[in-house]
């Protein structure tokens, strides 16, 4: 019995529990989907942010294509004239150099609309003010070339129009350097961006490997093992081994369970020490009252017979008194007789 409430207040003095077999499968499914979704959103935020920069090299290369394509219809220009000058043809002035004067200005307003790092601005204020003084030289150089002042064409190719353009190249190809010097810095960045959505991506595949690993190591192993020792101790008591108790400590319900089992076992205990009892005391009754039948068969006298069953039943039963009371010849009274 001592042993019985020694287990019963150990019982009670087990925590609360805490979580449920439901709330452990939950928590784990809940946290796995956050990492996928953390994964997800991160990867996606690496494929946008690469996008991006993927965009910005691309802008930058049609920057440097259009710069270089600005300096191309420069030169394509000064051979327009140079032509001009030297077939003495004033149709030219409004074919081909119309149309490198066309060229020029569309893509330098292309460039100036594209934009640029800091300090394009300035350069393309100072592309545009070339443009200019190059415009209004070829316009001067085309009046005279339709009055056939070759001569007056010549010297305005060789004073206005050259110097001009050179002006112009010069502009165009610091263009190009700082075109190239912001490709090279996007295309770098490119890089580094792809690196570290790269490491990123590594780093939440092994972080979401390693909660799975842990969380199945912490849960369902677990499990695993809690139900194999109430497995156990379920076989121990079945076997009747009914001191044995199962110490499940989970906190859900297979801990409930095994308190379930030992509060089984406790009183099926109690129940066969009391039939133990019963029978006990039962068996000493029947010997008892065996012991008195076999002596008295062995008595002839009455009176003494009478006083051996009452001695015998005294001492066999454990009493402090017992008197034997028969009827009378009338039988009306009870009279005391041993």
């Amino acid at each position: 019995m001592f042993k019985v409430g020694a287990q019963q207040a150990d019982r009670r003095s087990r925590p609360t529990r805490m979580w449920r077999i439901a709330h452990k499968l939950t928590a784990a499914s809940v946290l796995m989907i956050v990492l996928t979704l953390l994964a997800g959103g991160v990867g996606l935020w690496q494929v946008l942010t690469i996008g991006q920069a993927i965009g910005d090299a691309r802008e930058k290369e049609q920057q440097r294509a259009r710069s270089l394509e600005l300096l191309a219809a420069g030169y394509r220009l000064v051979a327009a004239l140079d032509r001009m000058l030297l077939t003495e043809d004033p149709f030219l002035a409004s074919t081909e150099i119309a149309a490198s004067l066309g060229s020029l200005s569309f893509y330098l307003e292309t460039l100036q609309e594209a934009g640029g790092e800091t300090g394009a601005s300035e350069l393309f204020e100072e592309m545009q003010m070339a443009y200019d003084e190059l415009r209004q030289a070829v316009s001067k150089v085309d009046v005279l070339a339709r009055q056939e002042r070759w001569t007056e064409v010549g010297a305005t190719l060789e004073q206005e129009v050259r110097p001009a353009n050179e002006h112009m190249g010069l502009l165009i190809r610091r263009l190009v350097r700082q075109a190239n010097q912001d490709a090279e810095t996007v295309a770098s960045r490119a890089q580094l961006v792809i690196g570290q959505a790269a490491l990123l991506l590594a780093v939440l595949v092994v972080l979401t490997t390693g909660v799975a690993l842990g969380w199945r190591q912490f849960v369902f192993r677990g499990l695993s093992l809690s139900i194999t020792e109430l497995r156990q101790g379920v076989a121990r008591i079945s076997s009747g081994d009914l001191e044995h108790e199962i110490d499940v400590r989970t906190g859900d319900e297979i801990e409930e369970l095994g308190s379930e089992f030992n509060k089984m076992a406790d009183q099926l205990a109690g129940v066969i020490g009391t039939l133990e009892q019963r029978v006990s005391e039962r068996t000493r009754g029947l010997q008892a009252a065996a012991e008195v039948a076999r002596a008295t068969t062995m008595v002839l006298d009455p009176d003494e017979l009478l006083r051996q069953v009452v001695n015998l039943a005294r001492e066999r039963f454990d009493l402090y008194y017992v008197g034997l009371f028969l009827l009378d010849d009338e039988r009306r009274f009870a009279v005391l007789r041993a």
